[in-house]
């Protein structure tokens, strides 16, 4: 058996919550469609929607503690009505630079925090709209309208239209993300991840299979790194009726990906909740940490990279009650530094603050403690060093949630001590060994 030694250096650090907590820190009560955030710092997001088929942004400068609206188009009397709009994707990209798209395959772009706008057209169609827009920064982009994908490399002041001959026909572009002007990504509604790293010379698709003899729909996606992505999407029994909610993971820069949340729904916990098109956003501040959002009022949190996520629903305060949102239609996510936001169509944008567990982040001058093996089955040796013999300790067991589940009261002695717990599902957990008034954390992997 392979021994693999996790060593705890000074200053280590766990940090764990147990979901977040949840402030609503703009309300507009029905009148507009906010569904899409995008946050440039920690300070500085704006966030997008509709009212009725006219566009509305707000922008905040606190990291979404307040917000205010700084566009909110009005027509002369007389004027063209836009197209039913769907959503008007804004992509944040400098203090005062951001893109939006809009009505008739067109992008608006500001360069003065919305008091002025240049208008792109790309696609020459009263009935087209460009549901998403992504921006690496203020001169390289990419969107797209059904088998179109379009991609910039001076701020939409010329672009060029991508053919991918791989891909199936009728195809429609969904979601995209650049890494640079050479390597960027789309995915489909064909079920296809598609990836090129030459301008878009040469296509690598991965293809996304049925899961219960039904098709996925992958709605969108995140990538921590050039390696590290997540993301969301859901299969439905008809049209608006969530079968699964699904979150798959890649660490290879989506050349494959693993399914790693399946969870069917109707929920029996949740028996009033109306089930309707499942995952929509996917956000995450690093590697570990992120947050998926999805209709009604739906919050998957995780800590782990995916290992494991806390379900949680955005609630908004009626009186002395809080009752639970099961309108939104859609929802948008981004973090703000340390703090998810959360945009819930026609109820306004949350603001999330990490819940404390009670494991604390220590500094002591922690000695060596080896666990081992990891990934462990149904037990786990502990080896401590001298310093810590004949104290008497408590071994406590956290699952990624924060839930306690495993303690043991101990008096260190050499040798290994063989801790045999009850965990029955695999994931990521974390010990806490409180020793003469130390505290020393670590944690390792249920196979």
């Amino acid at each position: 058996m392979k021994k693999i030694i996790f060593t705890i250096f000074i200053l280590f650090s766990v940090n764990l919550y147990s979901g977040y907590k949840w402030e609503w820190t703009y309300w507009d009560w029905g009148e507009y469609n906010i569904v899409d955030i995008d946050c440039i710092d920690s300070n500085n997001c704006l966030a997008s929607g509709r009212n009725s088929s006219f566009a509305i942004l707000y922008r905040t400068t606190n990291g979404g503690e307040n917000w205010e609206q700084i566009f909110d188009e009005t027509r002369k009397e007389g004027e063209p009505l836009p197209v039913p709009q769907s959503n008007f994707d804004v992509d944040y990209t400098s203090e005062n630079t951001f893109y939006m798209t809009y009505e008739y395959g067109m992008i608006k772009k500001s360069t003065d925090m919305g008091q002025t706008f240049d208008t792109v057209q790309l696609y020459d169609d009263q009935s087209a709209f460009l549901r998403e827009i992504f921006m690496l920064d203020d001169n390289n982009g990419m969107t797209g309208y059904y088998k179109y994908v379009w991609v910039t490399n001076d701020g939409w002041e010329t672009w060029r239209t991508i053919e991918n001959e791989k891909a199936p026909p009728s195809f429609a572009a969904r979601d995209y993300w650049m890494f640079n002007e050479n390597y960027f990504t789309y995915i489909d509604n064909r079920g296809y991840f598609w990836r090129t790293t030459d301008g878009g010379e040469n296509w690598h698709g991965t293809y996304f299979d049925k899961i219960d003899s039904v098709y996925p729909a992958m709605t969108h996606y995140y990538f921590v790194d050039d390696s590290i992505g997540y993301m969301v999407g859901y299969i439905k029994r008809n049209y608006g009726d969530t079968k699964k909610d699904l979150i798959w993971k890649t660490n290879n820069g989506g050349y494959s990906w693993d399914l790693i949340y399946n969870k069917e729904y109707p929920d029996k916990n949740y028996p009033d909740i109306n089930w309707n098109w499942g995952l929509q956003r996917v956000a995450f501040k690093d590697e570990l940490t992120g947050v998926a959002v999805g209709q009604f009022g739906k919050v998957l949190s995780t800590t782990d990279g995916g290992n494991t996520w806390t379900q949680e629903f955005l609630v908004i305060p009626v009186g002395n009650k809080d009752t639970v949102r099961i309108e939104a239609p859609s929802m948008g996510v981004d973090y703000a530094g340390d703090n998810p936001l959360i945009a819930g169509c026609y109820r306004g944008i949350w603001r999330g603050t990490a819940k404390p567990t009670g494991i604390n982040d220590q500094t002591a001058n922690n000695p060596n403690i080896l666990t081992y093996p990891n990934p462990c089955g149904s037990y786990i040796y502990y080896e401590f060093p001298p310093a810590l013999h004949s104290r008497k300790a408590t071994l406590k067991v956290f699952d990624a949630a924060g839930n306690l589940v495993g303690t043991e009261n101990l008096t260190i002695q050499p040798g290994r001590l063989k801790y045999i717990h009850e965990i029955k599902t695999s994931g990521t957990y974390f010990w806490q060994i409180e020793a003469g008034g130390e505290v020393f954390n670590g944690k390792f992997v249920k196979g």
